[in-house]
């Protein structure tokens, strides 16, 4: 058997989240904010926080998160532009969907409520094992954690996978929502691994702000996607910027 001491930190949190253990999750929070100072997770712990102090549950998560990450620098979806996640969730009831992305769970919880089908299920791919916990414990919050699977690894690593892995013929939505630099690469991994189909949806944040501008060419190219971009305010409090999620349908080659 294993020892506590002889396994790495991320193994650590990823085993910590898996049991629920807070304890686990907040010691690496401390861990990584002294080894590393450009990443305290400030927001990531104020949700998580609130979401403990306030006790609530299920319907309750989605309104929290908003009302915590207000006029802070969070970098998640939002409800603004979650409307439009909403929309092609509610739409097309995906039985499949890979997210790139966790950040602290928002979008995959957002997500999880909108689908009607009890085998339907969510797998959110994040490189990052203290927001894999996070997001993790944010998920069992909102009551959706059986919904949702955590990969943790890079989209580059861990798409390659999906089929066996996951048991997954195809994907019916993904949500890309993590470097931006990586939106045509890690698109691409899905074609190139046979996981796309007529008719799955590509949903990809922040075209404009901060700008995904390869992949906003690259969509406007294709012969492949059918691409709508909707114009949005990037944060719900700052009437001042705006931003684009660009909403693509593959139709085959």
């Amino acid at each position: 058997m294993t020892s506590l001491s002889s396994r790495s930190p991320q193994a650590l949190v990823v085993a910590g989240a898996a049991a629920g253990s807070l304890a686990t999750i907040f010691g690496m929070l401390l861990y990584r904010k002294f080894s590393n100072k450009k990443k305290p997770y400030r927001e990531e712990r104020q949700v998580l926080n609130a979401l403990l102090q306030h006790g609530v549950n299920g319907n309750d998560v989605i309104p929290l998160m908003d009302r915590e990450t207000a006029y802070t620098e969070a970098i998640h979806l939002g409800s603004s532009k979650g409307v439009i996640l909403d929309q092609v969730v509610k739409e097309n009831q995906p039985k499949v969907v890979v997210e790139l992305g966790a950040y602290f769970g928002y979008s995959a919880v957002r997500m999880a409520k909108l689908l009607k089908d009890p085998e339907a299920r969510i797998i959110s791919i994040e490189p990052d094992s203290i927001r894999v916990a996070i997001a993790s414990k944010v998920a069992s919050i909102a009551r959706v954690a059986d919904k949702i699977s955590f990969a943790f690894g890079t989209a580059e690593d861990v798409i390659p996978t999906l089929r066996d892995k996951f048991r997954i013929d195809h994907v019916g939505l993904i949500f890309i929502d993590h470097a931006k630099t990586r939106y045509v690469s890690d698109l691409l991994l899905f074609k190139t691994h046979g996981l796309l189909r007529p008719g799955t949806v590509v949903v990809a944040d922040n075209i404009k702000n901060p700008g995904a501008p390869e992949y906003e060419a690259y969509m406007k190219a294709s012969t492949e996607f059918s691409t709508e971009f909707h114009q949005v305010l990037y944060r719900d409090e700052d009437e001042k910027n705006d931003d684009v999620v660009a909403v693509s349908i593959y139709k085959g080659e």
